[in-house]
């Protein structure tokens, strides 16, 4: 039986710089991304082949003119494009999205490139807990939810069904 997943890949695409460099779009950052890129279709293709996972793709970034590059690599409609240098809740849209066919959600940042050891011995499709890399470092206020606890690091977050179902996307983001 054929299990099914979401792939939600939100934020910059096609970056140079340091980590709050906004030079988007640069000739120099195509290698990098298409190599990211790669990385997420050999995890793609991981989850088919040893799981019977069936996976699909969102993708949620701005304009480039590599768009059209994206789009193949990935081979589908970027979801949300903007044609401005964005936030990451200018990104996120998955209210319209019907989660409850997926076994999990995995949103991830599209400029991680995942390293082999990762995709054949760590990411473990049957987790059954919200997992994410770390927590953020406490340097002010910004890295506090509401309720006093620190807030996740945004790179990469697996989301299980049993949390889906609750709603936890909505509240996540």
């Amino acid at each position: 039986m054929t299990k099914h997943c979401l792939f939600f890949i939100y934020g910059e695409t096609f970056r140079t710089g340091s980590q709050r460099s906004r030079i988007i779009g640069n000739a120099k950052s195509f290698d990098e991304q298409k190599k990211a890129c790669d990385s997420h279709n050999k995890l793609i293709k991981h989850l088919q082949n040893k799981y019977n996972y069936s996976c699909d793709i969102i993708v949620s970034t701005y304009t480039t003119q590599y768009i059209k590059d994206l789009e193949n690599w990935y081979n589908v409609k970027i979801f949300h494009q903007e044609n401005n240098k964005i936030r990451h809740n200018h990104l996120i849209h998955l209210n319209d999205i019907n989660l409850s066919k997926y076994d999990f959600v995995f949103h991830f940042r599209p400029d991680l490139y995942f390293k082999d050891h990762f995709i054949t011995n760590i990411f473990n499709p049957y987790w059954k807990k919200l997992m994410f890399p770390s927590v953020c470092f406490f340097f002010n206020n910004r890295h506090i939810t509401k309720n006093g606890l620190p807030l996740v690091n945004d790179t990469m977050m697996f989301v299980p069904k049993s949390l889906k179902e609750l709603n936890f996307h909505k509240k996540l983001i």
